[in-house]
């Protein structure tokens, strides 16, 4: 399996051996779960009643998200602890963890972000890479920029940053995102000095897969902040 992209709640994917239930199904599954539970509980241990209730609750989980996306997600067990979801580029799959829907609200914020990589995908947005589009002199001063507010941009994912930034600005904050130390700050930091300084939204731009305008905004921001270093520089 190839993955592409994923939400790390801590730790990263290293687990090539998981297990995973097709979103059909996880929903069949759900469905059994639930006719057992309907039947007569009297012959049933108490055990044996705790975990369908969990499976039941994990399947209500993974129907919502379904619901709140529109898109289908398997079901992945034996995942990395720390793994929310991922999503497989050749088939441009999305998939849950099963551990996150014992929190059916952390895995609809962790669907969310999932689902934005599979519009992303959809599109042709595999990445955002700057030096490919950036003129290195210039990027040498967005760089410096980013440096001087404690971001070190040429080893920061900003497809990821970009994406739990519009993730969170539309569906939530998830406080247990890992993307939340270092990617979405930088996104956020991007953002603001696009809006300030050419009334433009990188974020847009990014959501509409519209990725010449995104690098047209970053060339834009860096001829400003080059122009504004040579103004202080002759002050």
């Amino acid at each position: 399996m190839t993955v592409l992209r994923f939400v790390v709640i801590s730790g990263s994917l290293t687990n090539v051996s998981m297990e995973i239930i097709e979103s059909d199904k996880y929903r069949d599954i759900g469905k059994g779960t639930e006719l057992v539970l309907s039947k007569s509980c009297d012959a049933m241990g108490e055990e044996r009643r705790r975990d369908l209730l969990i499976q039941k609750k994990r399947c209500d989980a993974h129907e919502k998200i379904e619901r709140a996306t529109g898109i289908k997600f398997a079901v992945a067990k034996k995942v990395d602890k720390g793994v929310g979801g991922f999503v497989q580029v050749d088939s441009i799959k999305a998939h849950i963890t099963e551990s996150m829907l014992d929190d059916p609200e952390l895995a609809e914020k962790v669907a969310h972000h999932e689902n934005g990589h599979v519009k992303h995908l959809n599109q042709g947005v595999t990445d955002i890479d700057l030096e490919d589009y950036v003129v290195w002199g210039e990027l040498t001063v967005l760089n410096g920029y980013m440096k001087e507010r404690g971001v070190d941009l040429e080893n920061t994912d900003l497809l990821e940053g970009f994406n739990e930034f519009g993730t969170a600005k539309e569906h939530g904050v998830n406080e247990k995102c890992g993307y939340n130390k270092k990617e979405v700050p930088a996104a956020e930091i991007l953002e603001k000095l696009c809006m300030e300084n050419t009334g433009r939204s990188l974020l847009e731009a990014f959501k509409a897969g519209n990725m010449e305008l995104f690098y047209e905004l970053v060339k834009s921001i860096c001829a400003i902040i080059k122009l504004k270093n040579e103004f202080k520089m002759a002050a």
